[in-house]
């Protein structure tokens, strides 16, 4: 290698562009949203609704039902959700997003019936895709092209620590207060997270707006 020419690792990970990503608020919007989601979808819903369900005398066979309708509801919610997404405020579709997500954890909680547990995971899967398709926009939105696929990188990044942390946390929750507790834990968390997202969101966009001023007045002034 040459004296002054980038390494391997350089040329992979721009660190300025990643520093400079870390410090927008839409960034950390995105990645806090999805870290709230990860924490509902991989810690509650993939990891105790079963063992819930199954507490509560629902069999294999009808579990198994339940994810394969939200899977379907998951998938179809994304295609109408693709022309809307440049139409409606990320932020504030993420943040209702994340509050209906945490109005289902309490509710799966306060029922036993299977076919009001299924209408519960069929409209988390809606969500979820809603969300899916939202986060992602954000997420292009707060980079330029040729950082673009770094912002979606920090993006699952940060679901991934929803991952790591959210089943041993829960875990630990479960075994001290038993599994309907994991549900109460969530639907806080995740409200906490829309919350958050609101806040970021809104001053994201002020920060945009503002950009889009001076641009336009320095467009004026030139002329």
């Amino acid at each position: 290698m040459r004296p002054g020419e980038a390494n391997l690792a350089q040329r992979l990970v721009d660190l300025p562009a990643l520093a400079a990503l870390i410090r927008q608020p839409a960034m950390v919007m995105a990645c806090v949203a999805n870290i709230a989601m990860t924490l509902s979808m991989t810690g509650a819903i993939f990891t105790y609704f079963p063992v819930y369900a199954r507490g509560v005398g629902i069999s294999t066979v009808t579990i198994g039902t339940l994810f394969a309708w939200r899977s379907i509801a998951s998938a179809s919610g994304r295609v109408p959700m693709g022309p809307l997404s440049a139409r409606l405020p990320a932020h504030w579709t993420i943040a209702a997003v994340l509050l209906v997500e945490a109005a289902i954890d309490l509710a799966i909680s306060r029922t036993t019936s299977p076919a009001w547990l299924t209408a519960l995971l069929i409209l988390e899967g809606i969500g979820f895709g809603v969300f899916l398709v939202s986060g992602q926009s954000a997420v292009a939105t707060a980079a330029d092209t040729s950082h673009r696929g770094a912002a979606v990188g920090l993006f699952w990044m940060a679901g991934s620590f929803g991952d790591l942390f959210g089943p041993i946390g829960l875990g630990l929750i479960a075994q001290t207060m038993g599994v309907v507790a994991v549900f109460g834990t969530v639907a806080i968390a995740v409200a906490i997270g829309a919350i958050t997202v609101a806040g970021l969101g809104a001053a994201a966009s002020r920060g945009f707006q503002g950009a889009q001023v001076v641009r336009t007045t320095s467009g004026h002034s030139g002329r």
